[in-house]
């Protein structure tokens, strides 16, 4: 009966059965085909005239419908066109990932060049196509091309203007987008991962997420905070303006940031590092330590063996030297039986049985210390769990004027999005006083007028982000929508697990 069951759901249409979803990259097409959609219980005069049509080509021949005007006539009909994007990735297995575009001036054409076409109420492609024309190229642009449409929207032609007052010349005309550091890094730690449901899991587990943190970021003891908090006492803060008091502030914040606890690279497996999950739920008495350690293990070799798997904890031994006593981490490729010591360049013989230790990539400890990119994917993740036919983003936009001169930063954008026909800009910050809204930005929001702008803080409360939120919905156009999110929201992690996958009922 299990083997009839499974067989049924593998071939039932609405691929019921869960397993991996098939995700293909950019330009991995099936073969031309064409099909018209015909139903079963549909008379044929009221079928749809819908064709669906893939393909490697651009260029699709369009059949007109029986009513259409004559292909030598200069009438014009509507064409509707859905595009599904293949390299998108999939809230729901079973789900078709189609572009949902914003209805944004200009976005149609990034798609639709060669005709007047527009973004339907349905956040398809609604184009114009007249009698003569047989064909129409369809484009599926980058996506620095559709956000920088999006963030900075072309204005209207001069011809335009002069017909009508009212419109009025872009003043973002010389401006451009490129990838900031931020953006940089958050992109080369979501490429650790075959994707953000993957990168996600591991910044919103707690114990993961804690054992990243701990390792990039240094600690300050005790006795470094009270010293420094004294030393500022007795400065005086009523003194703080005078030259000289300001010079002994600097002095002593660079002395406190020397004494700084220096930050340990790696951990040994087995002594720092536990997952435990109780599977038996209804255990009368608690574990007794054995069993915890014997649940940690278990757990956390196989975690474990797929975070080195795909880099993001390097397999190795932190070996010390008998000649300079320097403990030295080695990566696993460097081992041999003699390795030098990269201190004092003596050889040292490989012990017998050494233990073996996992150094945190240094890609995630600069992303994660200097860049804080784990609120910016958590916050990523969120807005695809939300979405269920499409969802893109980009992380990390700084807008830049290439008129000026020098050629200068406008402002960054910590992650721009696209989820089902909304369009998006949000800033993550780590205290609510860092938020504003200064003029040049103002300007960008006014002009590109998203859907949502999203505050979010790592820190502070619902009172201080209800504030600052309705403080910068007060600066700029009413038609955008100013949302914030505090801690509170990243407070829990409704996130499936590493291997588990969504089906939706609706497909």
């Amino acid at each position: 009966m299990q083997e009839v069951t499974k067989k049924i759901c593998e071939e039932f249409k609405w691929n019921l059965y869960p397993r991996e979803p098939i995700v293909r990259t950019k330009g991995e097409l099936p073969a031309f085909e064409s099909r018209p959609l015909i139903g079963l219980f549909v008379p044929p005069a009221t079928q749809p005239r819908t064709e669906q049509i893939s393909g490697k080509s651009s260029l699709l021949e369009l059949k007109p419908p029986p009513d259409a005007p004559p292909q030598d006539s200069d009438e014009v009909w509507i064409a509707e066109f859905a595009v599904e994007n293949p390299a998108q990735e999939r809230y729901f297995a079973n789900k078709t990932t189609w572009w949902k575009l914003p209805k944004k001036k200009h976005v149609a054409r990034l798609f639709v060049g060669g005709s007047f076409c527009r973004v339907a109420n349905d956040y398809f492609i609604s184009a114009q196509v007249s009698g003569r024309q047989e064909g129409i190229a369809l484009n599926t642009p980058e996506l620095k091309a559709l956000f920088t449409r999006l963030v900075l929207p072309p204005g209207d032609p001069e011809w335009a203007q002069k017909l009508e007052p009212s419109l009025r010349s872009n003043p973002l005309n010389t401006f451009y987008i490129r990838s900031s550091d931020k953006g940089m890094y958050v992109r080369g730690v979501l490429g650790l991962f075959e994707s953000l449901r993957k990168a996600a899991y591991v910044f919103e587990h707690d114990f993961w997420r804690g054992v990243i943190e701990s390792l990039s970021s240094p600690i300050a003891s005790d006795h470094t905070r009270n010293k420094v908090r004294n030393n500022l006492e007795r400065l005086g803060w009523e003194n703080i303006n005078s030259p000289s008091a300001i010079e002994l502030l600097l002095d002593e914040v660079v002395d406190a940031a020397g004494r700084i606890q220096r930050l340990r690279r790696n951990i040994r497996k087995g002594r720092e590092i536990f997952e435990i999950r109780d599977d038996d739920a209804n255990r009368a008495e608690p574990p007794d330590e054995k069993h915890i350690l014997e649940l940690a293990r278990a757990n956390l070799r196989p975690m474990l063996s797929q975070m080195t798997a795909r880099k993001l904890f390097l397999h190795g031994a932190e070996i010390q030297c008998s000649h300079c006593l320097a403990s030295l981490w080695y990566h696993v490729d460097d081992l041999r039986s003699v390795v030098t010591c990269r201190g004092c360049r003596t050889e040292i013989n490989l012990p017998a049985e050494i233990p073996w230790s996992y150094a945190l990539n240094e890609l995630v400890v600069s992303a994660v210390r200097d860049h804080g990119v784990a609120p910016v994917i958590r916050t990523a993740f969120r807005l695809f769990e939300g979405s269920r036919e499409c969802f893109c983003f980009l992380p990390g936009i700084e807008i830049r004027d290439y008129n000026a001169k020098p050629e200068c930063q406008i402002c960054e954008l910590d992650l721009v999005w696209i989820r089902d026909g909304e369009f998006g800009m949000a800033e993550v910050k780590h205290t609510p006083k860092k938020f504003a809204v200064g003029e040049k930005l103002r300007m960008i929001l006014n002009t590109a007028l998203p859907d949502r702008y999203l505050l979010v803080s790592t820190s502070g409360s619902n009172e201080q982000m209800e504030e600052i939120q309705k403080s910068i919905q007060s600066q700029v156009d009413s038609k955008i929508s100013v949302a914030a999110w505090s801690p509170h929201e990243f407070a829990h992690s409704s996130h499936p697990g590493w291997d588990t996958f969504i089906h939706s009922v609706f497909p």
